[in-house]
C-alpha cells in the first residue's frame, strides 16, 4: 500500500499535474504557471531551493509577459523566486 501523505507522494502529485497542465494548457498559461509555483514551494519546503530556481525563474517570465496573468499570481511566482534564490544561496 502506498502512503499518499509522503512528501514523494505528494511531489509526484504535484510534478504529475504539472505535466498535465503544460499537455493542456501550453507551458506558459496561467494554471501552469501556478503548478509551477506550487511545485517550486514544495521544493523550497523540502530544503531543496536549487531544484525550484529554474522552474520559479519561468513561471515569473511567463507571468509578466502575459495580460492573462493577474498582479496576484506575478506577485506570487516573484516571492517564490526571491525566497528559493535566498535559501539556495543564489544572488541572482
Amino acid at each position: 500500500m502506498v502512503d499518499s501523505n509522503t512528501p514523494e507522494s505528494t511531489e509526484s502529485a504535484l510534478r504529475q499535474r504539472l505535466n498535465r497542465s503544460r499537455s493542456a494548457s501550453g507551458k506558459d498559461h496561467p494554471e501552469t504557471v501556478a503548478d509551477e509555483v506550487a511545485l517550486g514551494r514544495f521544493l523550497i519546503g523540502s530544503g531543496r531551493a536549487d531544484e525550484a530556481v529554474p522552474l520559479l525563474r519561468h513561471a515569473v517570465d511567463a507571468a509578466h509577459a502575459s495580460t492573462a496573468h493577474t498582479d496576484a499570481s506575478r506577485a506570487e511566482s516573484l516571492f517564490e523566486l526571491a525566497l528559493a534564490l535566498d535559501k539556495s544561496g543564489a544572488d541572482t
